[in-house]
């Protein structure tokens, strides 16, 4: 389970696009992390209506390079990430800087 959520925790975090906050002690209270949870949203709620199209749109440009068109990212998550295509729920967690990078952790 736990393997589960981190594979699903790399997939959202390579999927959206990057943002840049200034360094503080609590990412969360950035106006930048309602940013990045309404990206996050807006792609899933795309997978929930099959818009292959607006859901590779939210992908990172890394993602898009590996998967180079909408039908074949969508084969993807829909063969490997069946908790982000069709999530029972999904709630955010803490926004955490790693390294200098933004990481936005959700829970499905």
């Amino acid at each position: 389970m736990a393997r589960l959520i981190a594979l699903i925790l790399c997939f959202v975090l390579l999927s959206a696009p990057t943002f840049t906050i200034a360094q503080q002690s609590s990412p969360s209270n950035s106006p930048d992390a309602t940013a990045i949870q309404r990206v996050i949203e807006s792609q899933i709620e795309a997978f929930q209506r099959d818009d292959a199209a607006m859901a590779y749109g939210y992908a990172s440009p890394a993602i898009q390079r590996i998967f180079l068109n909408p039908a074949i990212f969508m084969q993807m998550v829909r063969s490997g990430f069946l908790p982000v295509y069709r999530p029972q729920s999904f709630e955010f967690q803490e926004l955490v800087l790693i390294d200098g990078e933004i990481v936005q952790q959700v829970l499905f």
